[in-house]
């Protein structure tokens, strides 16, 4: 088999534990009066060792989470995400980001060059040891669908929660959102980071600004993103691992198939070809080396 460690850490464990991680440090910044440096530092060590372990795609949402965390949590004003404020830290932790992708990337290629693989690896995984991309077991099309709605229930509910504004407080504002965080992991991430900024603009003392007047607040932003992420990452997993069970299921079936053709006594090499072209919609051809030529002997 395929030695599995080295591909790199499934995006739905590294994001949830990475801005639980930012949670974590927003709370220690809040307690402890923590200064910028102090916060940036620390954001940076996470969004490094995450990034270096992760997928690639992983790194750009790492890296904003990690810039609403630095500017959220350094100074007053809080929350702070003009982009003439927190260009340094922006450009920070996307560099911190960027580079620990492509060294975990460059490290797991090299690795891979290195190790001898007892099998021939499927496209899928080819594509995934290579280029860091996981397959998704959500389809395409519910993805788009998941996309779609997005596009419209956010723009919606920010109309609707703006119209009951005096009658509904924050903490309902951020359980309605989560309505919106559907369609597969990363368009649920990226839903789930747009309504943060919604969130910040329209619901968050002082409104229609980017900063924030109080830390609670920048809190419960954070956790947000935290638990809409962790609930995507539980769907993704959990629809991987049904497609994994199926997948299984078929292989197992193939196999006991082709056991009952030999038993049966037509094991010759054409009728065993035949059986895996048809199980799997695969052509095959099998050859044999006779006076230093191939010589066809089952297609």
């Amino acid at each position: 088999m395929p030695r599995r460690r080295l591909d790199p850490v499934d995006a739905a464990f590294v994001l949830p534990v990475a801005f639980a991680g930012m949670l974590l440090i927003g709370v220690v910044a809040v307690a402890e009066q923590l200064h910028g440096g102090a916060v940036l530092a620390m954001t940076s060590v996470l969004v490094a060792a995450t990034a270096l372990v992760a997928e690639p795609f992983a790194a750009a949402p790492l890296a904003a989470v990690g810039w609403f965390t630095v500017a959220g949590f350094s100074h007053a004003p809080y929350g702070d995400l003009h982009a003439t404020g927190g260009v340094h830290t922006g450009a920070v932790l996307a560099g911190v980001a960027t580079g620990a992708a492509c060294v975990g990337t460059l490290t797991r290629h090299i690795r891979g060059k290195l190790v001898v693989r007892a099998s021939v690896p499927t496209t899928a995984r080819r594509l995934t040891t290579r280029w860091g991309i996981r397959p998704s077991a959500i389809s395409a099309r519910r993805q788009l669908a998941g996309l779609a709605l997005a596009a419209a229930a956010l723009p919606l509910l920010t109309a609707a929660l703006t119209a009951a504004r005096p009658h509904v407080a924050l903490v309902d504002d951020l359980l309605i959102y989560l309505l919106a965080v559907v369609g597969g992991f990363w368009p649920a991430v990226g839903a789930a980071v747009t309504a943060s900024l919604l969130l910040n603009w329209y619901f968050t003392p002082p409104e229609h600004t980017w900063t924030i007047d109080a830390p609670a607040n920048i809190l419960a932003l954070l956790l947000f993103v935290t638990v809409a992420v962790t609930v995507s990452s539980i769907v993704h997993l959990a629809a991987r691992r049904s497609a994994l069970a199926n997948r299984r299921a078929a292989e197992a079936g193939t196999l006991l198939a082709l056991a009952r053709t030999v038993l049966g006594g037509d094991d010759t090499p054409q009728a065993i070809l035949e059986h895996l072209a048809g199980s799997l919609g695969l052509g095959a051809e099998l050859r044999e080396r006779t006076g230093g030529n191939w010589v066809p002997i089952a297609v």
